[in-house]
């Protein structure tokens, strides 16, 4: 299925998402492309995929939206859904019968989910010790006896909306810093997939105002003298592409460094992760050179030598791997919402003495 998320946060006032839905649906049902819509109004990160959630079983989808979606015909679309999450407007794509698959076919799939289950296991075992010996001793360095690379990081005073980059600029994490009282630790602040998780103890706190020029001028100079010296590194790399398209890379004096084959996905060396020179690379005519394109470290231009179209045999192949981390990644990222929605509306508290109790 597809759908097309208008979350309901707290604090915000469900009536004007409702009614910003309710227009969005009006479209839909007037033969708006259903995928541009939701790159457009969609709140989930599916929207980049155009709304799509791929194929899913029964349990996977909160009830409200899984009863929607299995009740829908393929191509149907629903009625505003709200769940926990927020509004959802669905459009089921297709449909396939229950199957079972034989055990040779499936056993590493059980084998890494098994050795996922496991690793999460251990993870929420930690983070469980983590925050109890957080919460007994009030001091966020309690944990460094332990973990040795564990050292606490100080931030510098920054309001509810500012990002942190010690904490891969979560906004949970600024969130919950206004939460706690002054000396008080977070919960465990997820921080996005391969991140880990943090905690966040809130040292001090001032009255919300206009900061002094003494106090942001070091700031400003570094931001000035950032952006100064990109708009140099892009003039720079921009003369070079004029002399790379004049003269070549003999005549121009310049050395061009060639690189291995690399597919969608993946980095370009020295380039670093970079949505836009990988979405270039893929564009780009063979022999032409790019413009300069932004990369982690500066600028980069290049050149594509050569494209190798697709191997329906290789992908074959892979088709089976392929489709088992695609799954895998959609289900950790509704999973990692569905936590992330429960902890910033309740406040979750595991009774180990409880669970010990049921489990014998």
């Amino acid at each position: 299925a597809s759908h097309i998320l208008f979350k309901t946060d707290p604090g915000v006032d469900e009536a004007t998402v409702r009614e910003k839905a309710d227009a969005v649906l009006a479209r839909v049902n007037q033969g708006e492309d259903f995928a541009e819509l939701a790159k457009e109004f969609s709140e989930d990160t599916s929207a980049a995929n155009g709304g799509d959630l791929g194929t899913f079983g029964r349990g996977q989808m909160v009830p409200e939206f899984e009863q929607a979606a299995f009740s829908l015909p393929v191509g149907g679309t629903s009625d505003l859904v709200k769940s926990t999450f927020g509004f959802h407007i669905i459009r089921v794509t297709n449909k396939q019968e229950g199957l079972t698959q034989p055990l040779d076919s499936v056993t590493e799939q059980i084998r890494s989910t098994l050795t996922q289950e496991k690793a999460r296991d251990r993870m929420e075992a930690a983070i469980t010790s983590a925050a109890e010996k957080l919460r007994a001793s009030g001091a966020i360095d309690a944990l460094t006896p332990d973990y040795p690379l564990l050292v606490p990081q100080d931030t510098e005073f920054f309001g509810k909306n500012d990002p942190l980059p010690q904490l891969s600029n979560s906004t949970e994490a600024s969130r919950l810093a206004f939460e706690v009282d002054i000396q008080g630790i977070t919960p465990a602040i997820p921080l996005g997939f391969g991140g880990g998780y943090a905690f966040l103890q809130v040292l001090e706190e001032r009255e919300a105002g206009v900061p002094t020029f003494e106090e942001v001028k070091a700031r400003a100079k570094t931001l000035l003298t950032d952006a100064r010296a990109l708009a140099l590194a892009k003039a720079r790399a921009q003369e070079v592409r004029e002399q790379l398209v004049a003269s070549g890379p003999e005549g121009a004096g310049i050395e061009l460094e060639t690189v291995e084959a690399f597919f969608r996905g993946s980095e370009l060396p020295q380039a670093g992760r970079s949505a836009g020179v990988e979405a270039k690379a893929f564009e780009l005519p063979e022999g032409e050179f790019s413009q300069p394109v932004v990369a982690d470290n500066g600028f980069v231009i290049f050149r594509v030598v050569e494209k190798s179209g697709f191997d329906p045999s290789a992908f074959a192949d892979e088709k089976a791997r392929f489709q088992e981390q695609i799954v895998g990644e959609r289900r950790a990222r509704v999973w990692g919402a569905f936590v992330a929605n429960l902890q910033s509306n309740y406040e979750v508290r595991i009774d180990w003495q409880s669970i010990r109790g049921l489990l014998g």
